[in-house]
């Protein structure tokens, strides 16, 4: 078994089955030629294409339709201080509230969810053709570690008490190669998912105790076939972690799984 350290993205290669992990991680789309919109306004964002790079055969009318935009939208324990919300047109939506979120804050783009077993929609929208872009970056997921900064204040809470930054981060017991070691005796690929070839990334959210214990935890991203419901099982045999310090003091702590699984 090793474990290989790349850029603060900690990958863990075995039978069947990679693990992901980092401290935090946020997930981003930008769009070009962005608008600002009323307070509450739904329109459709026409998304910005570089002349001449359109991937052969897309159709532009469906791509158009796929995302739209909001301002100032009221998102879970988060003030109102972002910019933009961008979601799947036609994504499960509760009460006119879209069941996950990209959002612009300050500049940067983050991923939320605000809906407890809700699936991170996907901008699956236009892909590379050759060493051309259909559309400037929002086609391009990136995954980024900032070892739980997120680049928000350090006084700044979650609306259920949890801090989503602290001076001293929670720990696994033993460290991250003990929390590799357990996902690794524990995990099982379920049968369905091995027998029809489904791999891809299970992300985990759960709000660590002061005590260390784990509760809330939640699938935000499923990729179906059981892959989440496994990862999560996982999660909750976990023991107690070392808790988060804020200014010497145990504070509840907003940490994010991601669980890569794949076939090998």
């Amino acid at each position: 078994m090793t474990v290989r350290l790349i850029a603060f993205l900690f990958t863990l290669c075995l039978p069947g089955i990679s693990i992901l992990h980092a401290q935090g991680c946020y997930q981003k789309a930008l769009e070009k030629g962005e608008r600002q919109y009323k307070k509450g306004e739904h329109e459709k964002a026409r998304l910005t294409w570089e002349k001449g790079k359109q991937c052969p055969g897309a159709d532009v009318a469906k791509l158009d339709e796929k995302i739209r935009m909001m301002d100032d939208f009221d998102l879970d324990g988060v003030p109102n201080r972002l910019d933009q919300c961008f979601y799947e047109f036609g994504a499960k939506e509760t009460n006119g509230c879209p069941c996950a979120d990209v959002y612009r804050r300050r500049g940067i783009d983050y991923y939320y969810d605000n809906k407890p077993d809700s699936a991170l929609m996907q901008f699956n929208l236009a892909k590379n053709c050759g060493d051309t872009q259909g559309i400037n970056d929002i086609s391009a997921w990136e995954t980024k570690i900032a070892e739980q900064k997120y680049a928000y204040d350090s006084t700044e809470q979650a609306g259920n008490g949890a801090f989503k930054v602290v001076t001293q981060n929670p720990d696994f017991p033993g460290g991250e190669t003990s929390m590799l070691q357990f996902l690794f005796n524990n995990l099982r690929y379920p049968p369905y998912a091995k027998e029809n070839g489904v791999e891809g990334i299970v992300y985990i959210t759960f709000i660590l105790e002061k005590d260390g214990n784990l509760f809330h935890i939640k699938v935000i991203r499923d990729i179906g076939a059981g892959l989440g419901e496994e990862a999560a099982r996982v999660v909750r045999k976990m023991p107690p972690w070392n808790p988060g310090m804020m200014d010497g003091k145990p504070v509840r702590v907003i940490f994010y799984l991601p669980i890569k699984f794949k076939l090998e």
